[in-house]
């Protein structure tokens, strides 16, 4: 994106360092997107919009496809489907009592 200069790279001052932040220099083309999909990306930014890059990061951590990749290891796709919320105590006890009685 740099070599076709739909994009350059500014550099600015951020506490102790210096932020990289790349900056479009053209319009997305939007027509690759389902409405659906474009809907997702809207609430993903609105969801992330205030938190920083460390925010961010600590966030994915707690994602079962961080959890699963073993260090450096690609984290799979699929895993984007999963929640990460706690299973509810029906939900449990139902798969339970339908295990044992299986086993029957």
């Amino acid at each position: 994106m740099l070599d076709s200069q739909s994009i350059s790279i500014e550099f600015r001052p951020y506490f102790t360092g210096v932020q990289q932040r790349i900056v479009a220099l053209r319009e997305p083309d939007t027509s690759v997107f389902l409405p659906g999909e474009l809907e997702i990306v809207d609430e993903t930014i609105s969801a992330l919009w205030n938190m920083s890059a460390r925010q961010v990061s600590d966030l994915s951590h707690t994602e079962i496809g961080w959890k699963a990749a073993q260090g450096g290891e690609i984290i799979p796709y699929q895993t984007a489907w999963l929640s990460s919320d706690p299973i509810p105590q029906e939900a449990e006890e139902y798969w339970r009592e339908k295990a044992n009685s299986n086993a029957k």
